[in-house]
């Protein structure tokens, strides 16, 4: 896999150390779909975050940025202000019209 714009495990932990519960999600998107419907199963934890760390995975063969550009724009605004938001950018062999995004969000409430 390539990389783009990378995460490290100074930056997992940075968004660890956030404290709070700790979520968890990946899914793999077509270039199409909203995202509204795509952040829907994490958009109450991404509105309590204090800290994100999101990992694309893009296709060798599709490596504009503008699918995660409109997805990032839209977990800023769903986001609190002060909520630490780090991203990294990867490409590998999936199918051109796909993206597949991995997900960890710090400083939820305890249940």
């Amino acid at each position: 896999m390539n990389s783009y714009i990378e995460v490290n495990d100074a930056d997992y932990k940075y968004i660890l150390a956030k404290g709070g519960r700790v979520e968890q999600f990946s899914g793999i998107f077509n270039n199409n779909d909203s995202l509204e419907s795509a952040l829907k199963p994490i958009i109450n934890d991404l509105k309590q975050s204090k800290g994100i760390l999101i990992k694309f995975i893009l296709s060798n063969e599709y490596k504009k940025l503008d699918n995660i550009e409109k997805f990032m724009l839209k977990i800023n605004e769903i986001a609190p202000i002060d909520t630490v938001i780090i991203f990294g950018v990867y490409y590998d062999d999936l199918k051109v019209e796909t993206f597949k995004c991995d997900i960890l969000i710090s400083g939820l409430p305890e249940n």
